[in-house]
């Protein structure tokens, strides 16, 4: 079993949520990601290692300058809340009231509750995400950018103002995640139940990572592209395609599976 603060806890969470969904997680949403970052995925821990942004460091060239000015990023409309749970997760209840009169912070009441099992399981929850993307076009026009060969572009962006992270501790259990619309805690909450302000969960003997704020200041999830170079570039042109994790199949505890492991599944 490892530690579920070491590299392989992190890598686990990613593979989690990218198998259900094809995009990749932030494990530390505080870290802020922008659409135009470039880099890599580290391998070991899954996390997105940034080492420059398209907006700011391409400004000096002119031609690719005037490209950039003409497409900057575009934010889509928001939703109410956007959850991801790893397969073999079971959502037990999932309420929401987001009409609720709320004031300036929390944008509305929500609860729901989910059943682990003994497989590692992940869950990620987001309220009132914003989604912030690249356009087509400027993914078109940057495709013989030579500083872009080999890095992953980060093409699209969750952002939100409040979050909730889990990873199980591979136990039969059930959790309970509440967000209250007015910030004041309920008169009777369980033991042992954690509270960040207006979050409060509840049950599981894994890692809660949670946080809320006024502002959509954290990016628990986005989407990120590289180019794929064909060979024979003069039959078929390079484009750009989701990427796939820097490794292979893992297991429950973030360990990359044998060959012959792989063979016999």
């Amino acid at each position: 079993m490892f530690s579920l603060f070491t590299k392989q806890a992190s890598r686990k969470y990613v593979d989690l949520i990218y198998g259900v969904s094809s995009k990749w997680a932030n494990w530390d949403p505080p870290k802020k990601l922008e659409p135009g970052d470039f880099g890599v995925i580290d391998s070991g821990s899954g996390q997105f290692e940034k080492e420059g942004n398209i907006y700011v460091d391409f400004a000096a060239d002119e031609t690719v300058r005037q490209i950039i000015s003409r497409y900057p990023p575009t934010q889509l409309p928001s939703r109410d809340q956007y959850i991801i749970s790893s397969s073999k997760v079971r959502q037990l209840e999932l309420s929401a009231d987001v009409h609720a009169n709320v004031g300036d912070v929390v944008g509305g009441a929500f609860k729901g509750q989910w059943k682990f099992d003994k497989s590692r399981g992940a869950l990620l929850v987001m309220d009132r995400p914003e989604t912030t993307v690249i356009a087509d076009q400027l993914l078109t026009a940057l495709i013989g950018v030579e500083k872009l060969r080999g890095r992953y572009l980060i093409t699209e962006v969750f952002s939100c103002p409040g979050y909730v992270l889990y990873l199980s501790n591979k136990s039969n259990e059930t959790i309970g995640i509440s967000l209250q619309a007015d910030g004041v805690l309920p008169s009777a909450v369980s033991p042992g139940a954690q509270f960040d302000s207006a979050w409060i969960c509840e049950g599981g003997t894994g890692l809660f990572q949670k946080a809320y704020r006024e502002e959509a200041c954290f990016t628990p999830l986005y989407q990120a592209k590289t180019i794929r170079k064909h060979r024979a570039a003069r039959v078929e042109p390079d484009v750009w395609e989701d990427i796939e994790t820097p490794w292979g199949q893992l297991d429950d505890d973030g360990n990359e599976c044998a060959e012959d492991e792989e063979e016999d599944e």
